[in-house]
């Protein structure tokens, strides 16, 4: 049995991206490997939802700072003194950080990098968050027995921009949601979902610039009315802001676009499997999730050539140069028009996903952590 402790702010309080990462990969490990036990910290709780029960697992152990002013306190210093009590046989950063301290503690640590964006698109973040998240991932990473990259883009980055020896980064893919793997529930028989057309674009991802929602918007206005069909905006709330809104009006795209404001995960799922194609030409990501996730739903995507979004569609994607909205533009063209690659990219897609459970994810972060601990002076 090991004991294995885990940085859980982001299980517990992102619903989507990182917290989908830790919540997937937790559940795999308490599937797979049921007799550990599994040590969450997080500075504050939030009692699970139903697509976190799993949770509640007689082999998962949930610690919190006893007073809540002491929370920044306790999750970057303080819970190191509890490892030692607890018997900890090894601690995993989820994303980007250890705590303070976590050095001296002897124990083997684990960081899961997922990008640097920071990095290699500063003009997206404020320069005080950029100095921020810099010096706490590098540090993670200089005093991680391994890192963790979720991409092989990710870890060309990591070895590039922070000098990293290659051996230190192992990939390990982040896993599915497991519900993405089961039939999809319908949608809600309630607004905004009621009314919704037959078929319909999806767009998932928000306003955040390096989202590229006005390249998809721009390749919109491009196609003739004839060959458009409407997309469905997930992550924008039910307006858009300043210059997305005024890009709408300019195109006359009033009509096209819907705003189904906040959505669950079941509802995503449901849009995922009626949805005709996922557009996703971001200009940078550090795997991709929502690529994963429409595939795992029988739907093709739409995609970057660039950073790692490859990875993420494999086969099942179509590439585009999400620069040029005429490329976007084309490629929608050819995957509605195109009836035997949509099959083709269906099929493929199909296949893909295996590389993505939560078994296999957690099949091969359980090899990794016993190799640390069973060889624990090892670099």
């Amino acid at each position: 049995m090991l004991r294995i402790g885990f940085e859980a702010k982001r299980l517990f309080h992102n619903p989507t991206g990182l917290g989908t990462y830790a919540r997937s990969l937790l559940q795999g490990l308490l599937q797979a490997f049921p007799r550990n036990e599994y040590h969450l910290f997080t500075p504050r709780f939030a009692e699970p939802g139903p697509e976190a029960a799993f949770l509640r697992a007689q082999a998962v152990r949930i610690h919190t700072p006893r007073h809540a002013p002491l929370q920044s306190w306790w999750r970057s210093y303080a819970q190191t003194r509890r490892w030692k009590e607890l018997r900890l046989d090894l601690y995993h950063g989820l994303s980007h950080e250890l705590p303070l301290g976590a050095e001296k503690s002897g124990l083997p640590l684990v960081v899961t990098v997922h990008d640097l964006i920071f990095l290699r698109h500063p003009e997206f973040f404020p320069w005080l968050d950029r100095r921020l998240y810099a010096w706490k991932c590098r540090r993670a990473c200089r005093i991680a027995r391994r890192i963790v990259a979720v991409s092989a883009h990710t870890k060309k980055d990591l070895v590039e921009l922070f000098g990293i020896a290659p051996e230190r980064v192992e990939v390990l893919p982040p896993a599915l949601d497991a519900r993405f793997l089961q039939p999809a529930p319908p949608l809600p028989n309630h607004p905004p979902f009621q009314g919704l057309p037959s078929e319909f674009l999806l767009f998932v991802g928000g306003t955040a610039p390096r989202k590229n929602l006005r390249g998809c918007l721009q390749a919109l206005a491009l196609l003739p009315e004839g060959q458009r069909l409407p997309l469905v905006v997930v992550g924008a709330g039910t307006g858009l802001p300043g210059s997305l809104g005024a890009l709408v009006r300019k195109e006359g795209l009033e009509r096209w676009v819907i705003l189904p404001g906040r959505v669950s995960q079941e509802a995503l799922h449901a849009l995922y499997a009626r949805a005709r194609l996922l557009l996703y030409p971001s200009l940078y990501e550090g795997f991709g999730l929502p690529v994963v996730e429409a595939l795992a739903c029988g739907t093709p995507v739409l995609t970057s050539q660039g950073s790692s979004l490859p990875e993420a569609g494999g086969p099942g994607a179509c590439y585009v140069n999400p620069h040029d909205p005429e490329h976007i533009a084309e490629g929608l063209q050819r995957l509605l028009s195109d009836a035997e690659l949509y099959q083709r990219l269906r099929q493929a897609g199909a296949r893909h996903i295996r590389r993505f459970t939560p078994r296999r994810a957690a099949q091969a972060a359980m090899a990794l952590y016993r190799r640390l601990v069973d060889a624990p002076d090892s670099s």
